[in-house]
This record gives structure tokens, C-alpha cells and sequence, in this order.
């Protein structure tokens, strides 16, 4: 059994890349693992390893890293994510001649959302990868077959920008995970649908980055310029992710996501809660916003 997935290596390493040159030298990247096999029986899902070209790509990027930084690697704990990180760190060695800290094992980056797997694996082969997804992101799985995909993205979410904090200069942190922790950070960090964008490739991911108190993440082909993403004490990133209706209705509907922070722009207050939105946030329509951004910074 085989499923054809693009190899984005390169288009994970040029954000790097340019985001180094820019002078941004504090960069967390949650990436797919590389090219792996496949079998017909879900049971052996978490023994399929990389194919011996899913070993020469993930080397490969290792040995392509930008010189000047130094990567710091955590993974899952599934066979296929341990094997790119550590061929990631050979790579790097063998190129540069700098060894660097041992991959971690983390939790986080594993599937830790999944509940009841046989569950999980019958309604995945009843409605398709795209189908199912949707489903999963629209509530329509029940939590106790499958965690909430907003409280997913969350935590996914705290752990990247975790990673940051806990960088030294010149560090950056390459986390090897799964493509479905990286569907949710998309859908709700990122408010980029898979039917529109398609599949996370292989090395595909999402990078983040510090800036003044400001987190980072880049766009993709599809999207001209970078989203922010604000991680402010006041509004914290967990109830950004998993209040934007509350925000929504104070509108009427009528606005999408929070989706900037380009000025000052007051407080708004739901009628409802009595929440604050502090003083910095924007709304635009999420249609403009996806397509037409009014400034290549803004916080969704």
C-alpha cells in the first residue's frame, strides 16, 4: 500500500533560511516526518518506518540547515519520527562537523488526541482522510473517540512557542511529529483548510518564530506573506484558539477571526461575558484576510 505525498523539505528550509537572514535566530519548526511505508493493517500503523528514500530526504535536510545555527530536536515517540530526527542530526553533523543535544522524546508531537483507535480507524476508513478531518474539526466526533481538535491545536500550539522560550541564541528547534498534529494547527492557528491547501507533505510543517513578544508563522504557497501570532498574557493563546466564536458573535457574525494587530484599536467587550479583547486586536472578514492581507504582519 502506497499514498503519494510531496517531499517539502526545501520549502520548510528556504522560511528558515530566510527568516535567519532577517536576523530571526529563534525559530521552533513542528514538521511531518519524512517519507515512510505503508501497510493495509492499521494495527502495524505505528511500526511503519521510513523507505530507504524517506532516509536519504530527512538526511539530506540535516545536511542543508543553514549554517551558523544550531538545531536543537525533539520528536514523537513513533519509530518513523525518531528515525528523521536522528537522521536530521547525522546530516547536520556530517556537514558542518558540530554535534548537538540528543533528540527528546515529547508527548506532544505524537498523536495524543486520539482516544479509541479502533474507533478512530473505522470512521477514518468509512468517510476518507479529507472527509474525516472535517468531521473531526466541526465537532462531529465525539471527544471520547477523539480529543477536541481546538484544545489540539492549543496545546500544540504552547509547546512550539515553549520551545522558543527555552532556545539560546543561534538555536532553533526542529520537532519531528505526525501530519494530523499538524492539520489542526492550520485549521485553527492559521485558519487554512485542508481542502483548500491540500496535504501536509513530507518534511512539510509549520514554523514559528520570536520577535519582540510576538510569534511567527510563516504562510505557505498559497498565502503571499507571514501571519503573527500574538501570545499575550492577557488574552492567552488557548483561549485565542478556543473562544473565537465569543468574539465572533459580539460582531454578529459578521468578522472571522481575530486577525490583527497592525495599530491600536481600543477595547472591544462581548455583550455576553463581559470580556475584554485587549487594546491591539483588529478584525477583518476572513475571506480578505486570507487572500488579500492588508499588511504582511498580522495576528489571526
Amino acid at each position: 500500500m502506497n499514498r503519494e505525498y510531496e517531499i517539502r523539505s526545501d520549502n520548510t528550509l528556504t522560511v528558515i533560511e530566510q527568516l535567519i537572514n532577517q536576523g530571526i535566530n529563534k525559530i521552533s519548526a513542528i514538521i511531518r516526518h519524512s517519507e515512510r511505508f505503508y501497510s493495509t493493517s492499521a494495527r502495524m500503523e505505528p511500526f511503519m518506518n521510513l523507505t530507504p528514500e524517506g532516509m536519504q530526504y530527512a538526511e539530506k535536510m540535516g545536511q542543508d540547515l543553514p549554517s551558523g545555527i544550531r538545531p536543537r530536536l525533539y520528536s514523537s515517540h513513533i519509530g518513523r519520527c525518531i528515525e528523521t530526527a536522528y537522521l536530521i542530526d547525522k546530516g547536520f553533523f556530517c556537514r558542518h562537523g558540530l554535534r548537538i543535544p540528543h533528540n527528546q522524546i515529547n508527548e506532544i508531537l505524537a498523536p495524543f488526541y486520539l482516544i479509541d483507535i479502533e474507533q478512530i480507524i473505522g470512521l477514518f476508513k468509512k468517510r476518507g482522510t479529507n472527509n474525516f478531518l472535517r468531521d473531526w474539526f466541526e465537532h462531529q466526533i465525539d471527544e471520547s473517540i477523539m480529543g477536541n481538535p481546538v484544545n489540539t491545536a492549543a496545546t500544540l500550539t504552547r509547546f512550539m512557542v515553549n520551545c522558543i522560550d527555552g532556545l539560546s541564541e543561534n538555536e532553533i528547534a526542529i520537532c519531528v511529529s505526525h501530519d494530523w498534529n499538524i492539520y489542526p494547527l492550520k485549521e485553527f492557528a492559521l485558519n487554512l483548510p485542508h481542502e483548500e491547501v491540500g496535504d501536509v507533505g513530507y518534511l512539510d510543517g509549520v514554523v514559528f518564530l520570536k520577535m519582540t513578544a510576538v510569534y511567527m508563522l510563516p504562510r505557505t504557497r498559497q498565502i503571499r506573506s507571514p501571519l503573527i501570532l500574538h501570545y499575550s498574557k492577557h488574552l492567552p493563546v488557548d483561549r485565542l484558539l478556543a473562544e473565537p466564536k465569543q468574539w465572533e458573535r459580539q460582531h454578529n457574525g459578521s468578522f472571522g477571526r481575530i486577525s490583527g494587530f497592525l495599530q491600536p484599536a481600543g477595547q472591544y467587550q462581548s455583550e455576553s461575558s463581559g470580556h475584554d479583547l485587549p487594546s491591539g486586536y483588529l478584525f477583518q472578514r476572513s475571506g480578505s484576510y486570507l487572500r488579500e492581507p492588508a499588511c504582511p504582519e498580522t495576528v489571526f
